[in-house]
């Protein structure tokens, strides 16, 4: 679904040559989640560590095709210089290690050549050295992130690509600053685009609240369980017991909105989240990526195209919206 411009149109067409996928007689929406995890990519990250300015710092990874890995940034030519760079900003408590990022990550460095920079959210793989914690509804670290990329390589063309959480924050991103940023191209997948509505959909599902929901509360509830007591000597009104026994993801944010997110209710939290906003500011070519099949978008028998505001990333010329029939 697009408006029909020359680019678009060229867009969806190179997007038609990948041709039909074939199932495989194993597959299933929730196998093929899984899927990644039996793969194993071999990536050689390379750390950064950037200040915040609050005493904060965020950590990034990043990768190099085989032929700039030997390298050093004195030995770097000036045409690797130009090597395109792709920042990842991953899903709910991804990193780095996450099975996704690592297979995305083989692709772009081992068949395309280009280097990719991966943003670990904050207690995620990565420090946590003061009392800001990973907060779905803050952008500030994602800018942080894509502007350290820049820098590295300014000559470098630098594109985009968010998962799920990250893709809202990407798209946020993109929306905030206009045509006043150094993405030049993106793509957002598994974007829910309203997750305030979208976890309310999830959760009054039965299966997507037991199983869907509860999955995304554990990983979320990481950081909590290997920071949690020195969050709760910073945060003393914090209560971590009730965090860490949270069974579904609208219960974690309850604990957490007023404590560690400042906010006085679910509703303005959603609000401030929510990246459906800034889609008619997006100024950029964005390919929003869905999986007819995602079980996160299909609770009881909806449609993603029922789910998600497909008619204004239509109006947005600058945005084609690619429903796949598998993926999960």
């Amino acid at each position: 679904l697009f408006s029909p411009t020359e680019f678009n149109e060229e867009c969806v067409d190179m997007l038609e040559t990948l041709g039909e996928y074939k199932k495989p007689g194993w597959y299933t929406p929730f196998l093929a989640s899984a899927a990644p995890v039996l793969v194993e990519h071999h990536i050689v990250w390379e750390r950064f560590e950037h200040e915040d300015g609050e005493g904060g710092v965020i950590a990034v990874d990043w990768a190099h095709p085989p032929s700039h890995q030997d390298q050093d940034e004195a030995q770097t030519t000036h045409e690797n210089m130009l090597t395109p760079v792709v920042v990842i900003v991953p899903g709910l408590a991804g990193h780095s290690g996450k099975d996704y990022i690592r297979s995305v990550t083989s692709i772009l460095t081992k068949n395309l050549g280009w280097r990719v920079c991966v943003l670990n959210w904050r207690g995620f793989n990565a420090p946590l050295v003061s009392n800001k914690v990973f907060q779905p509804h803050d952008i500030a670290d994602t800018e942080l992130f894509v502007e350290n990329a820049h820098r590295r390589y300014p000559a470098a063309p630098l594109f985009g690509i968010g998962f799920s959480a990250g893709s809202n924050q990407l798209l946020k991103y993109l929306g905030k600053h206009g045509e006043g940023h150094r993405i030049i191209a993106a793509m957002s997948v598994c974007n829910g685009f309203e997750y305030g509505s979208h976890l309310k959909r999830l959760e009054d599902d039965p299966l997507g609240a037991a199983v869907y929901s509860r999955g995304m509360t554990y990983i979320h509830q990481e950081y909590l369980r290997e920071h949690g007591a020195r969050l709760q000597e910073q945060h003393p009104e914090l209560d971590l017991e009730a965090a860490l026994n949270a069974t579904k993801h609208s219960e974690l944010d309850l604990v957490m909105v007023r404590t560690m997110y400042g906010f006085d209710t679910l509703e303005e939290y959603h609000a401030a989240v929510c990246c459906r906003p800034y889609i008619p500011k997006v100024k950029v070519p964005l390919l929003c990526l869905q999986s007819r099949d995602d079980p996160l978008f299909t609770p009881g028998g909806h449609q993603c195209y029922e789910t998600l505001p497909v008619d204004e990333l239509h109006d947005n010329k600058n945005i084609v919206y690619f429903e796949s029939e598998f993926g999960s």
